[in-house]
Formats: structure tokens, sequence, C-alpha cells
């Protein structure tokens, strides 16, 4: 018989190794960088962010137009 509290739970998304990498990958792409550069960096980032979140934001708006609705049920 399995104890339910001793079992393995098995993760789809692990948010400290995520974080990790994301941590690891800008410490890589920014070391040695100067302030002003760092202040750039972060820039281009955040407009690049903003940039896809728009195109996601109007690709989102265009599938809710575009889709066919679903017809109204009444409660009885």
């Amino acid at each position: 018989m399995k104890d339910s509290k001793t079992e393995a739970k098995t993760k789809s998304f692990d948010t400290v190794a995520t974080f990790r990498e994301i941590k690891n990958k800008i410490s890589k792409e920014t070391y040695g960088m100067n302030i002003d550069d760092f202040k750039k960096y972060l820039n281009k980032k955040s407009n690049a962010f903003q940039t896809q979140q728009k195109a996601l934001s109007a690709k989102s708006s265009l599938l809710c137009v575009l889709a066919p609705t679903a017809p109204n049920v009444s409660q009885k």
C-alpha cells in the first residue's frame, strides 16, 4: 500500500530551475557592462517584450473576432 504523503510528486514546470536559467542567461549577457550599457540592455529587452505582447494581444483580439460564437444556451 502506498502512502500518499511519501509519494514523489512530479512537476511539469520547475519554477526555481527556470528562474535560475533566466538569471544565469542575464548574468552572462550583462557581464562587464557599465551602468549605461546595462540601462540600454534593459530598455532593449523591455521594448522587445512590449512589442511581443502587443503582437500577441492583436492576434488574440483577431481570433476573438474571427472565431464563431457559441449559441446562447438558455438556463432552465
